[in-house]
């Protein structure tokens, strides 16, 4: 059940195992001794390879040259007195430090980007809360959603683990959901993602390249700029390069 959904209610997951709530809540709390679920306020996540989040500061080091340069760029098309969205990946964090010298207003599942703001006194940081994943930095789930929900930006700027013609991929389902709820909130939605994200599908969908203004990444490599161009060629949004 939980493999189908990989998060539930505690009342609706002993509603639809026929078991009253306090065995529900027992048999769980022996599952997650095992190490295989996660238990929440009022419910439990599934803990298993394919939801499984890279730790951020190994991330953080992949790709860093132009991740560093992406977040310049990207950083420039935000102006003062908005509100963004900045996703809790290691790219959209690399946008977020390039703010700080402006008068801005931010939304963010990011741990990290909540953490470097804590003494700014121009830039306000708005945190989703939900459930946090220990390494990744990263809030998840119904709350996170359902604060999403209720907020509106002017852009979104949004890391993903693939880009192809078929459309926006991540690792992880639950990263999936509450992007797309960021995606909804935003009036203008930019992809950050360096060239080794180019031609990869990765495990959850996210939407197609139409949901988007544009993608952001750096100057690639000879064989990355060919998948990057075909890409270009075969949609309309627009793939903007990002210079030093």
């Amino acid at each position: 059940m939980l493999s189908r959904h990989s998060f539930y209610q505690l009342s609706d997951l002993a509603s639809n195992l026929g078991v009253s709530v306090s065995t529900a809540r027992r048999d769980l709390d022996a599952l997650e001794n095992e190490g295989l679920v996660r238990r929440t306020h009022g419910g439990v996540m599934l803990v298993s390879d394919k939801n499984h989040l890279p730790f951020f500061r190994d991330r953080q080091n992949n790709m860093a040259d132009e991740k560093n340069i992406i977040g310049r760029f990207a950083a420039g098309v935000v102006e003062d007195g908005e509100t963004i969205i900045v996703d809790g990946g290691t790219t959209p964090y690399q946008v977020a430090i390039n703010l700080q010298n402006k008068n801005v207003q931010i939304v963010t599942n990011s741990l990290p980007v909540s953490n470097y703001f804590a003494d700014s006194q121009s830039v306000q940081v708005i945190s989703t809360g939900g459930t946090l994943f220990a390494g990744t930095g990263v809030f998840l789930g119904p709350y996170a959603e359902q604060m999403l929900r209720g907020i509106r930006a002017q852009k979104a700027f949004i890391g993903v683990a693939g880009v192809t013609e078929s459309g926006l991929y991540n690792s992880n389902s639950l990263v999936v959901e509450t992007e797309k709820r960021m995606i909804e909130a935003a009036k203008e939605v930019y992809i950050v993602a360096d060239s080794s994200k180019f031609d990869k599908i990765a495990l959850a969908y996210l939407c197609s390249l139409d949901n988007v203004q544009a993608i952001i990444t750096a100057q690639p490599s000879k064989l990355a700029k060919k998948k990057i161009d075909s890409l270009a060629k075969n949609s309309r949004t627009k793939i903007l390069f990002a210079t030093q």
